[in-house]
């Protein structure tokens, strides 16, 4: 098996990657920073403290979806670029639009009327989804954050 061309992979990003992509790339095999991921991240940033603006390219919304939240921390934790402010502003989110029983739905009626893929679909009666709890939980526990939402969600697992 070939050896993968880093440089082409390089040429590739820089043409036709969004600045957050290019950022990871640079960062993950290019020796670059962690500052730029994180500010990257933070540019998909809401001011509830959840995160939107097409961070997760399934759903092109504004608004502010449990899975736009869990691609932050996955960025934010490759990378190293972890940032406590962004987190708990993300816990403080997802517990302010949590479904009763504690998690995170799959996603949020914020959507409607925006671009999102088909199966972006929020679920009637707004329950909790062990996809979307359990992955952004996991990130959250792997990274020992503590945070009132994190305590309910692992409940619901």
């Amino acid at each position: 098996m070939n050896a993968p061309d880093f440089d082409a992979a390089a040429v590739f990003v820089a043409a036709n990657a969004r600045v957050i992509d290019r950022r990871r790339f640079q960062r993950m095999f290019g020796g670059g920073a962690a500052a730029p991921v994180r500010d990257a991240v933070a540019t998909y940033r809401n001011d509830g403290g959840g995160f939107g603006h097409g961070l997760e390219p399934d759903c092109r919304s504004p608004g502010s979806q449990p899975p736009a939240v869990e691609m932050a921390l996955r960025v934010m934790d490759e990378a190293d670029a972890w940032d406590d402010e962004l987190v708990l502003g993300a816990c403080d989110w997802l517990a302010a639009v949590a479904p009763g029983e504690g998690g995170a739905a799959f996603v949020e009626s914020n959507l409607a009327g925006w671009p999102h893929a088909p199966w972006w679909v929020p679920e009637e009666g707004h329950p909790a989804s062990l996809v979307a709890t359990g992955m952004i939980a996991g990130t959250l526990h792997a990274r020992g954050v503590s945070h009132a939402w994190l305590d309910r969600a692992t409940q619901v697992m």
